[in-house]
């Protein structure tokens, strides 16, 4: 082999590697350009993907508020002091801690009015709301001796629905002694809760009552003397003559299922607005 076939298989040689050096770049950096168009496309779609969630999490946001503004309408029946605790609590995020409270009358019925209260508030109010019944023998006296077992640091409750013994305590309690108890529990309630509500509400009118319904007309007077609200339900018990409708009270004097839906209806009007 001659000098210039040598010289010439060389060269051919040469260009053959640099031939394949070359394509072996353009395929490295086609490579690298299709993942950088991978990656930004990927990009692109995550960045629209959450910038769909934004108008969820958005939207969740003004359900919730919506929410809350529809239960603060159901407050319009109640006092401005207790509608302002509703309120407060909601804005918070807190439980509303309710608690009824009175003699046994509230299980007079079937149901009584306690129980049908209670349930109303959890249906409407939701997990917004916590509700306790409590239904003690006895007079005010009673409930007075038993506050550090009812009232305590375990339990604090924002509003106390009180029917305060008023027809238990006929013949057994003063009026007077009545309200300093009134007193006794409402500083009690907020020693542990400062800003929560005490609502006071009789207990059932009696047919032909004398003396009782002087009591109660008392206790309404005491009670708008002190600022404390009451909810008086008697009108809806009683006809035009002020006498207790047919079949709203037993024998005994005691609410029938269909006195108990009277009474109950009239705290639920109260507490939630239709």
């Amino acid at each position: 082999m001659n000098k210039k076939a040598l010289y010439f298989l060389i060269v051919l040689f040469t260009c053959f590697i640099i031939l394949i050096t070359s394509y072996i770049q353009w395929r490295v950096k086609l490579s690298s350009f299709n993942n950088i168009q991978t990656t930004s496309v990927k990009t692109e779609e995550r960045s629209s993907n959450e910038g769909e969630k934004v108008p969820e999490k958005l939207k969740s946001e003004i359900t919730d508020t919506t929410n809350i503004s529809d239960l603060l309408l159901k407050t319009a029946n109640q006092d401005q002091v207790v509608q302002d605790l509703f309120k407060k609590r909601f804005d918070s995020g807190e439980k509303v801690n309710f608690l009824i409270v009175g003699s046994t009358y509230m299980n007079s019925g079937s149901p009584g009015y306690g129980d049908q209260l209670s349930l109303a508030l959890t249906e409407t109010y939701g997990n917004h709301i916590q509700v306790e019944v409590k239904a003690l023998e006895g007079s005010s006296s009673t409930l007075v001796d038993d506050l550090k077992n009812i009232f305590n640091p375990s339990t604090h409750y924002d509003i106390v629905l009180l029917e305060p013994f008023t027809l238990n305590n006929n013949g057994v309690v003063t009026p007077e002694d009545q309200h300093k108890h009134i007193v006794l529990i409402q500083k009690k309630i907020q020693s542990f809760v400062p800003d929560s509500v005490l609502v006071l509400h009789p207990a059932q009118p009696l047919p032909n009552g004398v003396f009782y319904p002087k009591e109660v007309q008392v206790l309404r007077e005491f009670a708008q003397s002190k600022n404390i609200p009451y909810i008086n339900h008697w009108g809806q018990w009683v006809d035009a003559n002020s006498a207790v409708k047919n079949g709203l009270v037993d024998d005994n004097s005691e609410p029938t299922t269909e006195g108990a839906k009277v009474w109950s209806n009239a705290l639920i009007n109260y507490f939630i607005a239709e």
